[in-house]
């Protein structure tokens, strides 16, 4: 049971980390200045970069089985979260429109804006359901700090069934190897009697 447990945190370590890659390299791709149109309000949806970031937002998500939510988020002065835009349809009922705020934002959300640090949270609770989020500051090349972040979500019912199903061979190995080892006992006593 112990050797289950350690391989499913050294699994979602692993996972984590490879989150957090594939977060960075997707805002690697948006320059902080492609975001300097966009207001964090309506008005965004007239902006041609706002459709762009979506498009590409969308394509982000549709990439990964595992993702459910991709997008770009600000801070207010007051420490307020909104969305400047995410991957969802503006019919869907998960849609953020911009300037939306994040209520539910965590501590460690708001500490990617103040430190400029990446950071793989979760699973963590919102209105729209339980999360394991990657959330990668956008860097301007004269920025001290962000002025956006990346976030991607993925569902934690779906990141623990992930674990789970990479650790079962091993774990199923074991317990095989284990019941051969308590069947050569058994063979071996009634050998010797």
């Amino acid at each position: 049971l112990a050797a289950a447990l350690w391989m499913a945190r050294e699994e979602d370590a692993r996972m984590r980390q490879g989150m957090l890659v594939r977060a960075q390299m997707v805002a690697a791709g948006i320059d902080q200045d492609e975001l300097a149109p966009l207001s964090g309000t309506p008005a965004d949806f007239e902006q041609p970069v706002y459709r762009t970031l979506k498009e590409r937002l969308r394509r982000v998500r549709q990439a990964d089985d595992l993702c459910r939510f991709v997008y770009l988020a600000g801070i207010q002065e007051g420490g307020a979260i909104f969305f400047y835009v995410d991957s969802e349809p503006p019919d869907s009922e998960d849609h953020s429109p911009p300037g939306e705020i994040y209520a539910e934002a965590s501590e460690q959300f708001r500490q990617v804006f103040l430190s400029g640090m990446p950071f793989v949270e979760g699973p963590i609770g919102d209105r729209w359901g339980n999360w394991v989020s990657a959330l990668v500051p956008i860097q301007g090349r004269d920025a001290v700090l962000p002025t956006a972040v990346l976030g991607i979500d993925i569902d934690a019912r779906d990141w623990t069934r992930n674990i789970v199903l990479r650790c079962m061979p091993v774990i199923a190995l074991t317990l095989l190897l284990l019941a051969l080892l308590a069947l050569l006992s058994i063979l071996g006593r009634r050998a010797d009697q």
